[in-house]
Protein backbone atom coordinates (compact mmCIF):
# COMPACT_ATOMS: atom_id res chain seq x y z
CA UNK A 1 0.00 0.00 0.00
CA UNK A 2 2.88 2.34 0.82
CA UNK A 3 4.37 1.76 -2.63
CA UNK A 4 1.03 2.55 -4.28
CA UNK A 5 0.75 5.83 -2.38
CA UNK A 6 4.26 6.78 -3.46
CA UNK A 7 3.45 6.04 -7.11
CA UNK A 8 0.25 8.08 -6.92
CA UNK A 9 2.15 10.98 -5.33
CA UNK A 10 4.85 10.83 -8.00
CA UNK A 11 2.24 10.76 -10.77
CA UNK A 12 0.39 13.72 -9.28
CA UNK A 13 3.63 15.65 -8.85
CA UNK A 14 4.61 15.01 -12.47
CA UNK A 15 1.19 16.13 -13.69
CA UNK A 16 1.27 19.26 -11.49
CA UNK A 17 4.73 20.15 -12.75
CA UNK A 18 3.48 20.10 -16.33
CA UNK A 19 0.07 21.71 -15.83
CA UNK A 20 1.44 25.16 -15.07
CA UNK A 21 -0.19 28.40 -16.08
CA UNK A 22 0.33 32.09 -15.53
CA UNK A 23 -2.62 34.11 -14.29
CA UNK A 24 -2.10 37.58 -15.76
CA UNK A 25 -4.68 40.26 -15.05
CA UNK A 26 -2.94 43.66 -14.99
CA UNK A 27 -5.05 46.82 -14.80
CA UNK A 28 -2.13 49.16 -13.89
CA UNK A 29 -4.21 50.67 -11.08
CA UNK A 30 -1.79 49.97 -8.21
CA UNK A 31 0.43 52.47 -6.39
CA UNK A 32 3.54 51.75 -8.52
CA UNK A 33 2.75 54.84 -10.64
CA UNK A 34 3.82 57.86 -8.61
CA UNK A 35 2.85 60.44 -11.23
CA UNK A 36 2.21 61.19 -14.90
CA UNK A 37 5.13 60.22 -17.14
CA UNK A 38 7.02 58.20 -14.54
CA UNK A 39 9.18 55.32 -15.81
CA UNK A 40 7.66 52.90 -13.34
CA UNK A 41 6.14 49.50 -14.13
CA UNK A 42 4.21 46.82 -12.25
CA UNK A 43 6.10 44.02 -10.56
CA UNK A 44 8.08 41.84 -13.01
CA UNK A 45 7.16 44.06 -15.98
CA UNK A 46 10.02 45.81 -17.74
CA UNK A 47 10.84 48.13 -20.62
CA UNK A 48 13.57 47.87 -23.22
CA UNK A 49 14.77 50.18 -25.98
CA UNK A 50 17.99 50.73 -27.87
CA UNK A 51 18.84 54.42 -27.60
CA UNK A 52 20.74 55.88 -24.69
CA UNK A 53 18.58 56.79 -21.72
CA UNK A 54 18.98 60.50 -22.49
CA UNK A 55 17.52 60.09 -25.99
CA UNK A 56 15.28 57.06 -25.82
CA UNK A 57 11.53 57.07 -25.93
CA UNK A 58 9.97 55.04 -23.18
CA UNK A 59 6.84 53.47 -21.90
CA UNK A 60 5.49 55.59 -19.06
CA UNK A 61 2.83 55.02 -16.45
CA UNK A 62 -0.12 57.34 -16.07
CA UNK A 63 -2.33 57.41 -12.95
CA UNK A 64 -5.45 58.82 -14.66
CA UNK A 65 -5.23 58.37 -18.46
CA UNK A 66 -6.03 54.68 -18.53
CA UNK A 67 -9.50 53.46 -19.39
CA UNK A 68 -12.29 55.06 -17.33
CA UNK A 69 -9.86 57.56 -15.81
CA UNK A 70 -7.84 54.93 -13.94
CA UNK A 71 -4.17 53.96 -14.19
CA UNK A 72 -2.61 52.80 -17.44
CA UNK A 73 0.53 52.81 -19.58
CA UNK A 74 1.38 54.99 -22.57
CA UNK A 75 4.20 55.55 -25.04
CA UNK A 76 5.10 58.34 -27.44
CA UNK A 77 8.04 59.21 -29.69
CA UNK A 78 7.51 62.96 -29.19
CA UNK A 79 8.91 64.75 -26.19
CA UNK A 80 11.03 67.84 -25.51
CA UNK A 81 9.61 69.25 -28.79
CA UNK A 82 11.44 66.56 -30.81
CA UNK A 83 10.58 63.26 -32.49
CA UNK A 84 12.89 60.48 -31.27
CA UNK A 85 12.92 57.53 -33.72
CA UNK A 86 13.36 54.35 -31.71
CA UNK A 87 11.78 51.02 -30.82
CA UNK A 88 10.55 50.44 -27.28
CA UNK A 89 9.21 47.23 -25.72
CA UNK A 90 6.91 46.91 -22.71
CA UNK A 91 7.48 43.31 -21.63
CA UNK A 92 5.19 41.16 -19.50
CA UNK A 93 6.40 38.91 -16.69
CA UNK A 94 7.44 35.40 -17.84
CA UNK A 95 4.39 33.46 -19.03
CA UNK A 96 3.56 29.77 -18.91
CA UNK A 97 0.23 28.64 -20.39
CA UNK A 98 0.81 24.88 -20.58
CA UNK A 99 -1.98 24.19 -18.10
CA UNK A 100 -4.73 25.96 -20.04
CA UNK A 101 -7.23 23.81 -21.91
CA UNK A 102 -8.47 24.85 -25.35
CA UNK A 103 -7.42 28.11 -26.98
CA UNK A 104 -5.65 30.82 -25.00
CA UNK A 105 -5.79 34.56 -25.70
CA UNK A 106 -3.91 37.67 -24.64
CA UNK A 107 -6.52 40.41 -24.20
CA UNK A 108 -5.88 44.13 -23.75
CA UNK A 109 -7.41 47.58 -24.29
CA UNK A 110 -5.71 50.20 -26.47
CA UNK A 111 -6.31 53.73 -27.70
CA UNK A 112 -4.31 56.22 -29.77
CA UNK A 113 -4.59 59.91 -30.55
CA UNK A 114 -3.33 59.39 -34.11
CA UNK A 115 -3.35 56.11 -36.03
CA UNK A 116 -0.69 56.34 -38.72
CA UNK A 117 2.30 54.53 -40.19
CA UNK A 118 4.77 56.79 -38.41
CA UNK A 119 4.31 55.36 -34.91
CA UNK A 120 2.60 52.02 -34.48
CA UNK A 121 1.98 49.54 -31.70
CA UNK A 122 2.69 45.89 -32.46
CA UNK A 123 3.41 42.63 -30.67
CA UNK A 124 6.28 40.21 -30.27
CA UNK A 125 6.73 36.93 -28.44
CA UNK A 126 10.18 35.81 -27.34
CA UNK A 127 11.84 32.99 -25.40
CA UNK A 128 13.66 35.54 -23.25
CA UNK A 129 13.19 39.07 -21.99
CA UNK A 130 16.01 40.57 -24.08
CA UNK A 131 14.22 41.45 -27.29
CA UNK A 132 15.06 42.49 -30.80
CA UNK A 133 13.41 41.76 -34.11
CA UNK A 134 15.51 38.64 -34.65
CA UNK A 135 14.41 37.15 -31.31
CA UNK A 136 10.76 36.92 -32.27
CA UNK A 137 9.17 33.50 -32.48
CA UNK A 138 6.21 33.06 -34.83
CA UNK A 139 4.53 36.43 -34.16
CA UNK A 140 0.79 36.73 -33.58
CA UNK A 141 -1.29 38.92 -35.86
CA UNK A 142 -1.68 42.62 -35.15
CA UNK A 143 -5.38 43.40 -34.56
CA UNK A 144 -5.06 47.18 -34.18
CA UNK A 145 -6.85 49.47 -36.60
CA UNK A 146 -8.16 52.99 -37.04
CA UNK A 147 -10.89 52.15 -34.52
CA UNK A 148 -8.28 52.75 -31.81
CA UNK A 149 -8.18 56.37 -32.89
CA UNK A 150 -11.79 57.02 -31.88
CA UNK A 151 -11.88 55.41 -28.44
CA UNK A 152 -10.78 52.52 -26.25
CA UNK A 153 -10.92 49.18 -28.07
CA UNK A 154 -10.61 45.69 -26.61
CA UNK A 155 -8.35 43.35 -28.61
CA UNK A 156 -7.36 39.71 -28.41
CA UNK A 157 -4.34 37.88 -29.78
CA UNK A 158 -4.51 34.08 -30.03
CA UNK A 159 -1.43 32.77 -28.16
CA UNK A 160 -2.46 29.09 -28.17
CA UNK A 161 0.64 28.26 -30.25
CA UNK A 162 2.83 29.04 -27.22
CA UNK A 163 1.31 26.34 -25.00
CA UNK A 164 4.29 24.19 -26.00
CA UNK A 165 6.73 26.75 -24.56
CA UNK A 166 7.94 26.31 -20.99
CA UNK A 167 8.37 30.08 -20.65
CA UNK A 168 7.87 32.98 -23.01
CA UNK A 169 7.39 36.76 -22.90
CA UNK A 170 4.78 38.91 -24.62
CA UNK A 171 5.98 42.40 -25.58
CA UNK A 172 4.07 45.48 -26.69
CA UNK A 173 6.38 46.91 -29.36
CA UNK A 174 6.16 50.65 -30.07
CA UNK A 175 8.08 51.53 -33.23
CA UNK A 176 8.64 54.84 -34.97
CA UNK A 177 10.10 55.99 -38.25
CA UNK A 178 11.76 59.17 -39.45
CA UNK A 179 8.35 60.48 -40.51
CA UNK A 180 7.30 63.56 -38.50
CA UNK A 181 4.13 61.89 -37.27
CA UNK A 182 3.90 61.77 -33.51
CA UNK A 183 1.28 59.61 -31.85
CA UNK A 184 0.57 58.45 -28.33
CA UNK A 185 -0.56 54.88 -27.64
CA UNK A 186 -2.35 53.99 -24.42
CA UNK A 187 -2.55 50.48 -22.95
CA UNK A 188 -4.72 49.06 -20.17
CA UNK A 189 -6.29 45.87 -18.78
CA UNK A 190 -3.84 43.21 -20.01
CA UNK A 191 -5.00 39.69 -19.22
CA UNK A 192 -4.78 36.06 -20.29
CA UNK A 193 -8.11 34.36 -20.92
CA UNK A 194 -9.53 31.21 -22.43
CA UNK A 195 -12.72 32.99 -23.50
CA UNK A 196 -12.77 34.37 -27.07
CA UNK A 197 -13.83 37.97 -27.45
CA UNK A 198 -17.24 38.51 -28.99
CA UNK A 199 -16.59 39.79 -32.53
CA UNK A 200 -19.35 42.34 -32.15
CA UNK A 201 -17.51 43.95 -29.23
CA UNK A 202 -15.47 46.19 -31.52
CA UNK A 203 -15.45 49.22 -29.29
CA UNK A 204 -16.64 50.46 -25.93
CA UNK A 205 -18.57 53.33 -27.44
CA UNK A 206 -22.18 53.90 -26.41
CA UNK A 207 -23.90 53.64 -29.80
CA UNK A 208 -24.41 50.06 -31.03
CA UNK A 209 -23.71 49.78 -34.77
CA UNK A 210 -24.28 46.69 -36.91
CA UNK A 211 -23.29 46.26 -40.55
CA UNK A 212 -26.16 44.62 -42.42
CA UNK A 213 -25.38 42.06 -45.11
CA UNK A 214 -22.40 42.33 -47.44
CA UNK A 215 -20.69 45.67 -47.98
CA UNK A 216 -19.75 46.63 -51.55
CA UNK A 217 -17.38 49.29 -52.91
CA UNK A 218 -20.38 51.57 -53.51
CA UNK A 219 -22.72 50.74 -50.63
CA UNK A 220 -22.72 49.89 -46.91
CA UNK A 221 -25.90 49.19 -44.95
CA UNK A 222 -25.90 49.80 -41.21
CA UNK A 223 -28.24 49.63 -38.24
CA UNK A 224 -27.70 51.74 -35.12
CA UNK A 225 -29.45 52.89 -31.98
CA UNK A 226 -28.99 56.26 -30.28
CA UNK A 227 -30.41 57.60 -27.02
CA UNK A 228 -30.54 61.27 -28.03
CA UNK A 229 -31.89 63.17 -31.03
CA UNK A 230 -29.55 65.46 -32.93
CA UNK A 231 -26.90 65.82 -35.59
CA UNK A 232 -24.34 63.01 -35.69
CA UNK A 233 -21.27 62.62 -37.90
CA UNK A 234 -20.94 59.41 -39.87
CA UNK A 235 -17.29 58.82 -40.76
CA UNK A 236 -15.45 55.99 -42.54
CA UNK A 237 -11.72 55.36 -42.07
CA UNK A 238 -9.35 53.02 -43.87
CA UNK A 239 -6.82 50.97 -41.92
CA UNK A 240 -4.20 53.72 -42.13
CA UNK A 241 -6.54 56.00 -40.22
CA UNK A 242 -7.37 58.14 -43.25
CA UNK A 243 -10.86 59.57 -43.46
CA UNK A 244 -12.39 58.35 -46.72
CA UNK A 245 -16.00 59.44 -46.19
CA UNK A 246 -17.95 61.78 -43.92
CA UNK A 247 -21.49 63.11 -43.73
CA UNK A 248 -23.89 64.48 -41.12
CA UNK A 249 -27.06 62.62 -40.11
CA UNK A 250 -30.15 64.04 -38.42
CA UNK A 251 -30.67 61.17 -35.98
CA UNK A 252 -33.77 60.33 -33.95
CA UNK A 253 -33.42 58.44 -30.65
CA UNK A 254 -34.46 55.00 -31.79
CA UNK A 255 -33.33 52.02 -33.82
CA UNK A 256 -32.45 53.23 -37.31
CA UNK A 257 -31.28 51.70 -40.58
CA UNK A 258 -29.23 53.66 -43.07
CA UNK A 259 -27.63 52.88 -46.42
CA UNK A 260 -24.40 54.71 -47.29
CA UNK A 261 -24.14 55.03 -51.07
CA UNK A 262 -21.79 56.47 -53.68
CA UNK A 263 -18.64 55.42 -51.83
CA UNK A 264 -16.31 54.08 -54.55
CA UNK A 265 -14.12 52.26 -52.00
CA UNK A 266 -11.32 49.79 -52.68
CA UNK A 267 -11.30 46.26 -51.27
CA UNK A 268 -10.13 45.91 -47.67
CA UNK A 269 -11.25 46.55 -44.08
CA UNK A 270 -12.85 49.85 -43.04
CA UNK A 271 -13.91 51.41 -39.73
CA UNK A 272 -17.28 53.15 -39.41
CA UNK A 273 -17.90 55.69 -36.66
CA UNK A 274 -21.08 57.50 -35.63
CA UNK A 275 -20.73 60.18 -32.98
CA UNK A 276 -21.86 63.58 -31.77
CA UNK A 277 -18.83 64.62 -29.73
CA UNK A 278 -19.95 63.01 -26.48
CA UNK A 279 -21.17 59.55 -27.52
CA UNK A 280 -20.00 57.36 -30.35
CA UNK A 281 -20.05 53.89 -31.78
CA UNK A 282 -17.62 52.01 -34.01
CA UNK A 283 -17.98 48.99 -36.29
CA UNK A 284 -15.81 47.17 -38.81
CA UNK A 285 -16.69 46.04 -42.31
CA UNK A 286 -14.79 44.26 -45.06
CA UNK A 287 -15.21 45.05 -48.75
CA UNK A 288 -14.21 42.25 -51.07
Amino acid sequence: MKEIKILILLAFTAFSAHAQFTSLNENFNSSFCLGQGMNNYPGNWQEQNFLSLADSLAWHCTPTNGENGTGGMYCSDFYNSTVHPDTAYLITPPLDIQGYTGNVYMQFDTKTNNFNSGALLGFMVSNDSVLNNADSTVPPSNPLSAADQVGWVTHQVDITYYKSFTTFYFAFRYSTSTMPLASIWYLDNVLITGTPLDVSNVSKGMIPITVIGWSTPDQIKISYKTSENGIYDLTIYDLLGREVYKQSLNVQSNNSNYTITGLNLHSGMYILKIGNGTTYGVAKTIIQ
